[in-house]
């Protein structure tokens, strides 16, 4: 019986997952906001709404890895047979 995993797909670079996460219609209204505030002048604000994108985005790039390595851990569920449950891993 063979295991019950995906194949692997290909990893994607780092420009993609950066470009990819500019991908939303919220950042494409904050965007356009900023746009606006800078033509009324208002350039702290458009800086800080700007900062707000880049920190989304670069957060959401980083956390990716994070949820890739622990999908690829199998999972072994707790009971009698098996006591040491996935939440104790790290103690």
């Amino acid at each position: 019986m063979r295991p019950n995993r995906l194949p692997a797909g290909k990893p994607r670079s780092l420009f993609a997952r950066i470009f990819a996460q500019f991908n939303n219609l919220l950042i494409y209204v904050l965007l356009a906001s900023s746009i606006v505030t800078i033509l009324l002048r208002h350039v702290l604000d458009a800086v800080v709404i700007l900062a707000v994108i880049v920190i989304n985005g670069g957060d959401r790039v980083h956390s990716g890895g994070a949820v890739r390595k622990s999908r690829s851990r199998p999972f072994a569920p707790c009971s009698r047979a098996n006591p040491r449950c996935c939440a104790m891993d790290g103690v």
